[in-house]
């Protein structure tokens, strides 16, 4: 099935980048399995970055936890780069 232009049109505004004003807090969610490790390594992975750290949520079970960082980012590259850091830290499953 062929879609018409007039139907494109409706997914477009879903496919732009977002506009982002600099600088501007921005969230990250850290999904992993040992708590603590995670925490320790969240400062250096920062750097100079101001953040703050806070145990969401834990699964049912105890084997997964997660955990919301606030960072102020100053840019698009730091911000997307933040993701890579932090998928970096050992026990770490995905960042959200």
């Amino acid at each position: 099935m062929c879609l018409g232009p007039m139907h494109e049109k409706v997914f477009l505004p879903f496919m732009e980048k977002p506009i982002i004003t600099y600088p501007c807090a921005w969230s990250y969610r850290v999904i992993g399995e040992d708590c603590e490790q995670i925490k320790r390594e969240i400062p250096g992975k920062m750097g100079c970055i101001k953040h703050e750290i806070c145990v969401a949520n834990r699964s049912n079970q105890g084997k997964y936890v997660s955990i919301n960082i606030e960072a102020l980012v100053q840019s698009d590259e730091e911000r997307i780069s933040l993701v890579a850091l932090l998928q970096s830290i050992p026990g770490v499953k995905m960042v959200i």
